[in-house]
């Protein structure tokens, strides 16, 4: 007898080759048998007939550190079919953890939690998680802003020989504990005071372990070629895979640069190193707002930043290098102000900067500054840099993956706007860009499967093979579609219409069954 058998599916193993009508057998959290099955007893019997049978999806650049506690049911990712996510990105993780990291960048993410994160350790992290349970399978790169901070501090400046071995350290001491890899966030205080010798010995810390070395890069816009190149130099001598996160082209000054880009991965892919990319199927960024300021001004953390937009002369000098950094003066229709903390401002959700300096009678750059001063930087913004050509040329690259760059939400969530990636990435590429041709469904099922679970290491994932665990989503080919937004982004997709978890049924005709037989998983 088998727990779960799904009938009648068409089944797209993941591995990019086409869908062909089968049963799938389900026992004990595995898959144990795939083929055209004789009737059998099963303890439930899935339908699947004319719907697309494929692993569950693998969201391989997420940011639901703290909501896999506060929101364990991720709703807004298990309906869009994603069963595994990688957290840790752009150089935040939940572990390392001391009250340092909540002082310097994780606070931005602080309200999520109902009190003071309990643990230190990856290894407390994920007993937490473990612990409380969770909707999806989570894995875990290792923040170098984390690491950064607990040993150099969130000041400018190189770390010396010494803070570089402790970081080092640190960092082995995460792997060992099971994280996948190392993240970094170079736009983003500390990550943006490290050189390329302080990232490449950091990344030399996961080499014995076949860790993956992610990074948001230097610069996605003005720079964006020094940083790919830098970042396949990290890898080139390192010696590990490099992993660039959500590759775009930023402003429409830096949309030629694509086809060099393109050139400098390939080459180095040619010449033996390893390089994957991520892409969610949006052509606008989110970040915090704070993230426009000039790198000086963000040095030192929440007080000190606050304290220069505060004092007269260094907010003029603020005000006016981000004038200059954008001469066109069109920038600030493209920026949205999607959330803002403790709901100071709530008005201002969905308008761009632009229309709320208009409402307040001021320059853009002045209303920059207010707003971050009266929601203590607590800000979300949404800016509008890339164009749709270039996102579906990056896309179509056999090396570029699916990743939402979001964390777990759920319709009733009272924190503002956010970026309608959270609730559509991955219905949005097969509802949308299948049906138009830009590339096939099982080549995009193979984007959101075995290829980020080849490339992050997670054992027995990604796939439809007897043996591997039992991570199932069945969609309707015709619905699916997402249904979030700008304007209107907390909105649930259309189509999928089961998701399975290690053997449990996690979403069952639209609703979620309460399951909580996600797992975290280690490295090796």
């Amino acid at each position: 007898m088998f727990d779960i058998l799904i009938k009648n599916g068409i089944v797209y193993d993941g591995t990019g080759s086409d869908g062909e009508k089968l049963d799938v057998a389900i026992n004990g959290g595995s898959i144990v048998a795939i083929g055209h099955l004789e009737p059998a007893e099963a303890k439930q019997v899935i339908d699947a007939s004319g719907k697309a049978v494929a692993p569950g999806f693998i969201d391989c650049h997420s940011h639901s550190d703290l909501s896999a506690i506060t929101n364990p049911l991720a709703e807004s990712k298990v309906f869009q079919g994603v069963t595994t996510e990688i957290v840790g990105n752009c150089g935040v993780s939940a572990a390392p953890f001391h009250t340092e990291v909540l002082n310097g960048f994780l606070a931005d993410f602080s309200d999520q939690l109902e009190s003071k994160p309990s643990w230190h350790s990856l290894d407390d992290y994920f007993e937490l998680v473990s612990k409380r349970g969770t909707s999806v399978n989570i894995a875990s790169l290792i923040g170098h802003g984390n690491v950064r901070l607990l040993v150099v501090g969130l000041d400018e400046g190189l770390a010396t020989p010494e803070q570089l071995r402790r970081m080092r350290q640190l960092i082995e001491q995460c792997v060992e504990q099971g994280a996948v890899g190392l993240s970094t966030g170079l736009i983003y205080p500390p990550g943006m005071y490290a050189d390329t010798n302080e990232l490449v010995e950091c990344a030399r810390a996961l080499k014995t372990a076949h860790g993956i070395y992610a990074s948001h890069i230097r610069s996605e816009g003005d720079k964006l070629i020094e940083a790919i190149c830098e970042t396949i130099e990290i890898g080139r001598r390192a010696e590990v895979p490099v992993h660039i996160s959500h590759l775009k082209t930023s402003g429409k000054a830096n949309w030629s640069k694509l086809d060099r880009v393109f050139e400098e991965i390939e080459q180095a892919r040619n010449e033996g190193v390893r390089v994957t990319c991520d892409r969610y199927p949006y052509i606008a960024g989110a970040t915090w707002l704070a993230a426009v300021l000039p790198d000086w001004a963000q040095a030192g953390g929440r007080d000190l930043i606050l304290d220069r937009l505060r004092d007269v002369s260094r907010r003029a000098r603020i005000q006016t290098e981000l004038e200059q950094a954008n001469p066109a003066g069109d920038r600030w229709y493209r920026v949205m102000v999607t959330s803002v903390k403790d709901r100071v401002g709530e008005d201002f959700e969905g308008l761009t900067v632009a229309e709320i300096a208009g409402m307040r009678g001021v320059e853009p750059a002045a209303a920059v500054v207010d707003l971050l001063i009266e929601t203590d930087l607590g800000a979300g913004a949404i800016t509008f840099s890339m164009c749709e050509e270039n996102m579906r040329r990056i896309l179509k690259k056999p090396y570029v993956m699916i990743g939402s760059d979001a964390w777990a939400a759920r319709v009733d969530d009272e924190r503002g706007k956010v970026h309608p990636r959270a609730y559509g990435t991955f219905p949005r590429v097969l509802g949308r860009l299948v049906r138009e041709g830009l590339f096939s469904l099982p080549e995009a099922v193979h984007k959101m499967t075995s290829m980020p679970a080849e490339t992050f290491c997670l054992a027995k994932r990604g796939f439809l093979r007897e043996g591997c665990f039992a991570d199932v989503v069945v969609f309707d080919l015709e619905r699916i579609m997402d249904l979030a937004t700008y304007e209107e982004p907390n909105q649930y997709p259309a189509g999928i219409e089961c998701v399975i978890v290690n053997g449990r049924v996690t979403v069952q005709n639209g609703s979620h069954t309460g399951a909580r037989a996600g797992r975290v998983l280690r490295g090796t």
